[in-house]
């Protein structure tokens, strides 16, 4: 029987372990070598998380960091045909990383292909050596032995955009960390306090600050909701917020600025899951009115937590959210601020959004996710 190797690499990018991918390679990971634990793993060889948490404070070390995590991705490209055994069976876990070779199957999962469906927004805006590779790596689409989508909206966008035959396709969706639960209120009340000094009352928003998140929707909406509700503040996580030097986080700035928010907006960026599963639990709601998923599991998340969600109907969400959600046309802010007025006044609503979303999110899990990734190994061993 063939060897197994999986990339864990999007575990270990700054830029990519703290989002979906990073959060879909770790808990995967950690499926797989309860699963089978002889499997083996393809990593960079070095580990970042002490200096990362020694100058978390400090931009420059992060930019530095994501540039020599960067180089050293680029070169452990290079050397997979050298450390990786001819024959064996190799799954990419993002599809930024697959390996250009015809020595060992390969089996690749496709998460989203937002630089290839917004290239303007995206690919173009990528810097030089990034856009290469990522239009190198999705060349091999066509070339692997298999593709797992994360859900059946990325398999329509895999065959459309690139004209594969749909059996060699296989959906398999992801879930959200079982740490995603309802807690003890007063516990996670009192964290929250004292460790952000936040008030009871909040609407939560989890993504990045990439325009197709439409957080600037998010921020215009709430300018409108605080007005009737005083007490009322934004907590914004999930995202680069804190890096100064990006420039969708200085749109957001003068935005704040302009509706003088600053004192209701809680930017909180990248955040622990035991604080951020307490945000999920206290939350009024969340919203999460993106124009483009290939999952979505912020959605996902929240509901585990029986925190109400109003999300997008584009996409991959509604898919994901089933009946757990409410949905709004994610460029209508008229439409997103009366469902949040609902929402804050109708307690019957909001009950029924917790109960139906927890429902929802029983129906994904990752055992479920192993059995059936372990379903598409065996076809190739």
């Amino acid at each position: 029987m063939s060897e197994i190797f999986v990339d864990i690499r999007p575990m270990q990018l700054l830029d990519r372990k703290q989002r979906g991918i990073g959060k879909y390679t770790q808990l995967l990971l950690r499926e797989l070598k309860a699963g089978n634990p002889k499997l083996n793993f393809f990593s960079l060889p070095i580990k970042f998380e002490n200096v990362i948490e020694k100058y978390s404070p400090d931009n420059r070390i992060h930019l530095f960091i994501r540039k020599l995590q960067f180089l050293m991705w680029l070169a452990s490209n290079s050397l997979i045909n050298m450390i990786v055994p001819q024959g064996v069976l190799f799954h990419s876990v993002d599809q930024l990383f697959i390996p250009k070779t015809d020595r060992f199957k390969r089996i690749v999962t496709v998460h989203d292909l937002i630089p290839t469906v917004y290239p303007k927004e995206y690919l173009n805006n990528l810097n030089p050596y990034f856009r290469r590779t990522y239009l190198e790596s999705i060349k091999q689409l066509p070339k692997v032995e298999h593709i797992i989508a994360v859900s059946n909206y990325t398999k329509k966008d895999i065959i459309k955009y690139f004209s594969i035959d749909e059996n060699k396709i296989s959906v398999i969706y992801e879930a959200a960390d079982p740490i995603y639960r309802v807690h003890r209120p007063h516990h996670c009340l009192e964290n929250l306090k004292n460790k952000f000094m936040l008030s009871e009352d909040f609407i939560l928003f989890v993504g990045g600050i990439d325009p197709r998140k439409n957080l600037k929707t998010v921020v215009e909406v709430f300018s409108e909701i605080s007005k009737e509700n005083r007490n009322l503040n934004l907590v914004i996580t999930g995202s680069d917020i804190m890096v100064d030097e990006d420039p969708s986080k200085r749109k957001i700035d003068k935005l704040i600025k302009k509706y003088k928010l600053k004192e209701k907006i809680l930017p909180l960026g990248f955040i622990d899951t035991n604080d951020l599963a307490c945000l999920y639990n206290r939350a009024k709601m969340l919203i999460y009115p993106s124009n483009y998923e290939g999952f979505g599991l912020p959605v996902l998340e929240a509901m585990a937590c029986g925190c109400p969600v109003i999300s997008s109907n584009r996409t991959s969400i509604p898919e994901i959210a089933g009946n757990g959600a409410i949905f709004i046309d994610p460029d209508n802010i008229e439409e997103i601020k009366i469902a949040v007025k609902r929402l804050l006044n109708d307690k019957l609503l909001s009950n029924s959004l917790r109960k139906r979303g927890l429902s929802r999110a029983k129906l994904f899990s990752w055992k479920k996710t192993r059995r059936e990734t372990f379903q598409v190994y065996k076809r190739f061993l």
